[in-house]
């Protein structure tokens, strides 16, 4: 084996052993926590930049045609105001990542494009109940804090092409943001067919678009 390849491969095992490592770490996070204490659980695990404001509302840009772009500063606005009146740490965790947030067609699903640094709504769920919807914000949200903290496989590595974006996602990291989403969802008095709809969530709802 030349000493290049056995480098990578060598960079390959610290990093996979890094991220079980975080994978526990955030594995202990939890929900059922005073606010000071639920918050202070994500900032022990965050890496590099705190993009923490309580002040300044996230970038709302709506690029897509299935709303005007009233209607859709309009709805992002209202559920942030939701979750600020009916799950205040919910809200506050959001804002410490203060992602912008954009309105676009041709998506299958909401997501975190974690390239650009920005959640790109889908039209599905845009028209959905504005406390799914909210709660919506907060899985995603969710995603942002699992990649800066490091616990996140974004990235494969392979002796041939080195490092790569991992298009498929980790199961494990679903399951943690459906749990924190589940959470969120009864705290804002979400309807019982959208919380028997989050519950029956397995994270497996992006292995159709990442084969």
């Amino acid at each position: 084996m030349s000493e290049t390849r056995s480098k990578k491969l060598q960079k390959f095992n610290n990093y996979y052993k890094l991220q079980n490592f975080n994978l526990f770490k955030i594995s202990k996070v939890e929900t059922n926590l005073p606010d000071h204490k639920f918050l202070s659980q994500f900032d022990k695990c965050r890496k590099g930049k705190l993009f923490f404001s309580l002040d300044n509302t996230p970038k709302i840009i709506n690029k897509s045609s299935y709303a005007s772009n009233a209607e859709f500063s309009k709805k992002v606005k209202r559920c942030l105001l939701l979750l600020k009146k009916k799950a205040p740490k919910y809200y506050k965790l959001f804002m410490m990542y203060n992602v912008p947030i954009h309105g676009l067609d041709d998506l299958d699903n909401t997501c975190a494009n974690l390239k650009d640094r920005i959640i790109q709504v889908c039209e599905s769920h845009f028209y959905e109940d504005d406390p799914l919807f909210a709660a919506g914000l907060i899985h995603e949200v969710i995603h942002f804090w699992q990649y800066e903290s490091g616990a996140q496989m974004f990235y494969k590595f392979s002796p041939k092409n080195g490092w790569q974006e991992n298009t498929g996602s980790n199961q494990l990291v679903e399951i943690q943001a459906i749990k924190f989403e589940l959470d969120a969802l009864k705290l804002l008095n979400g309807s019982k067919d959208d919380i028997e709809f989050v519950e029956k969530q397995r994270g497996l709802h992006w292995q159709p678009y990442h084969q």
